[in-house]
């Protein structure tokens, strides 16, 4: 495996709702269409984590496709999202702020850092995230690809893709 491939981060924007978390009811269209993207970005970019902006906390019970696929592919997977008490503890305010994001991007980077996470890396994040982290990876040495800024399958109406939604992440940490 070459240097380059060793460090290479490649990033997918989404909506997390819509498309990244597995709902528990109702059409699945929109986490199905996500899930087929994701195997193709694996097989593609010959992928050995799937990591994502996400934590056991954020996702109330439910599970999300990138860990379907991990699972599937036998991946090492990893959620480097703060809880809201480690967020307390890194100085991450509920306002997300230019500089509450970059924390958190910062954290997320910390996290790959495990000896469990092999390179090339698949990072799927909320769309607002894509360039500023992208900019972070190259800040700290790693290769990184925008593979789609915003992951979104227009075909799939919007009733179709996000049901069943669940109260939003401030609510939780309030």
């Amino acid at each position: 495996m070459s240097p380059i491939s060793m460090k290479a981060i490649f990033i997918v924007g989404t909506s997390h709702e819509g498309y990244q978390i597995r709902p528990q009811c109702g059409p699945q269209d929109g986490a199905d269409a996500f899930k087929q993207y994701v195997l193709q970005t694996v097989q593609t970019h010959a992928v050995e984590t799937i990591a994502e902006e996400i934590s056991m906390e954020g996702l109330r019970g439910r599970h999300t496709v990138c860990d379907e696929v991990a699972k599937e592919e036998h991946l090492f997977h990893i959620m480097c999202d703060p809880t809201c008490s480690e967020r307390q503890v890194l100085g991450i305010s509920k306002e997300n702020s230019p500089s509450d994001n970059e924390r958190r991007e910062k954290e997320w980077l910390r996290r790959l850092k495990t000896p469990l996470c092999r390179y090339p890396v698949l990072f799927v994040c909320g769309a607002n995230h894509v360039s500023s982290l992208a900019q972070l990876c190259r800040d700290e040495g790693l290769v990184p690809t925008i593979v789609d800024y915003d992951f979104e399958v227009p075909e799939i109406p919007l009733e179709r893709r996000i049901i069943c939604k669940h109260p939003v992440r401030a609510a939780l940490c309030s």
